[in-house]
């Protein structure tokens, strides 16, 4: 049996329909070039990585009571 063929016949086995709706993303992101990320993305993504280690972050709950006063002003 071809590789092919063992993937239809596992697909037709599958019912649940957010596993094929995420089998579908990843086939059609896989023929996506790869994103080539800057100099600019690879320090601001370390900066961030570095802020949620840090703890410097806000929750949900923090960030809604900011938008909350916010919006009041």
């Amino acid at each position: 049996m071809t590789i092919k063929a063992k993937l239809i016949e596992k697909i037709n086995s599958i019912d649940n329909e957010t596993h094929l709706e995420a089998l579908l993303n990843y086939l059609e992101d896989a023929n996506k070039a790869p994103v080539q990320l800057t100099n600019r993305d690879i320090i601001s993504i370390s900066k961030s990585t570095k802020q949620l280690e840090t703890g410097k972050f806000l929750n949900q709950d923090q960030l809604n009571n900011k938008i909350e006063k916010w919006l009041k002003k």
